[in-house]
This record gives structure tokens, sequence and C-alpha cells, in this order.
């Protein structure tokens, strides 16, 4: 029984980490052919706006964007993973 459930929460995962990556590139091609780099807004990816109207648009969006994907990479880097020896 836990041989099955780790298989199924493993492909699961993979699933997820699958179409996150493919929304991220159909999102990068149709960026690059209209030219409208706004969809690749992090807050927008999420549409974190549906719970927390945020009126910060243009430059200072996008560099709000980026730096929270930094600082949300850092955590996971330092909290989340191993130290290889």
């Amino acid at each position: 029984m836990n041989r099955t459930r780790d298989r199924a929460v493993d492909a699961l995962k993979k699933l997820i980490l699958f179409s996150a990556i493919l929304h991220l590139f159909l999102l990068l091609i149709y960026s690059i052919g209209t030219l409208k780099f706004e969809y690749l807004n992090y807050f927008k990816i999420l549409e974190i706006e549906l719970f927390f109207p945020i009126n910060i648009h243009g430059f200072y969006s996008q560099a709000l964007s980026v730096a929270t994907m930094v600082l949300i990479y850092l955590l996971m880097y330092f909290k989340f993973t191993k130290k290889r020896t």
C-alpha cells in the first residue's frame, strides 16, 4: 500500500512540475510573439490580484515580481535543500 501511494504522489508531483514548466514556456512564447512581457509577471501568472489587489503597474510591478521570485528561490534553496558533501 505504501509503495503504491509513494508512486502516486511522485507521479502527481511530476505532473504538476511538467504542467508548470509547459505553462511558463507557452507564456514565454506568447510574450515574445506579442512583445507583451507583462505576461511573465509572477503576480499575473499566479493571478494573485484576484485576492490581493496590487496597484503597482509597469516597471515597478515587474521589478517587484522579479524580487519576489528571487526571494522565494533563495528561501527554497537555503531552507529546503540539503548540502551535498
